[in-house]
């Protein structure tokens, strides 16, 4: 990619639609190779949560719903597709209590898994070609004139901001009174000594 930097923008939109072409081909021949309902990918992920949750206990409670006796205990609503996990409502795709759930049912898997993650699905994404787009009317060759370089990046206006960002789980400090000199602030016996010598 470092040389297509380089290029004018007409030509590195002819080297890019070429790579795009070239994978989209190379997947939809992959997609032909897809014999079972799941991608290959995903049907080592289920084997993978399959063997995980072998040891685990079961229980079901009805209407699809099971509780499952991992380490820590989960509800697995497979109607719903739900986990008291969270991974299953947010992916899409069981994850291992609701694998061991639908392991013990002995339903069909993909009545459980969301279509994306199905063959199926990867074939019909690639199946459509992409077309060329010819360039006979532009020039072979381009001059240094023609190649557009990135802006320089200006400093945003104002001052800078001096004051910390905090992370997004970081609690803000609670401002303390001590109990010596009876001032708010964040200090300790050793820091307000240093306060004082200041």
């Amino acid at each position: 990619m470092h040389r297509e930097r380089n290029l004018p923008p007409a030509a590195l939109v002819d080297e890019l639609g070429i790579k795009i072409m070239r994978m989209s081909s190379e997947r939809h021949e992959l997609g032909r190779t897809y014999l079972d309902s799941l991608t290959l990918i995903y049907k080592d992920i289920f084997k993978e949560h399959v063997d995980i949750g072998r040891p685990w206990n079961v229980t079901e409670s009805g209407n699809d719903i099971y509780e499952v006796h991992s380490p820590s205990s989960h509800d697995v609503d497979l109607m719903q597709m739900t986990c008291t996990c969270q991974r299953y409502k947010v992916s899409g795709f069981p994850c291992a209590h609701a694998t061991a759930t639908i392991t013990l049912k002995g339903a069909e898997i993909l009545m459980y898994i969301h279509p994306y993650f199905g063959s199926n699905h990867f074939r019909n994404s690639y199946t459509p070609a992409i077309r060329p787009i010819p360039n006979f009317d532009r020039p072979e060759v381009y001059k240094p004139e023609d190649i557009v370089f990135p802006g320089t990046p200006r400093p945003a206006p104002g001052s800078p901001s001096k004051k910390r960002i905090r992370g997004a789980y970081e609690k803000e400090r609670r401002p303390m009174k001590f109990s010596n000199c009876k001032k708010i602030g964040n200090h300790n016996k050793a820091t307000r000594r240093q306060l004082l010598l200041e």
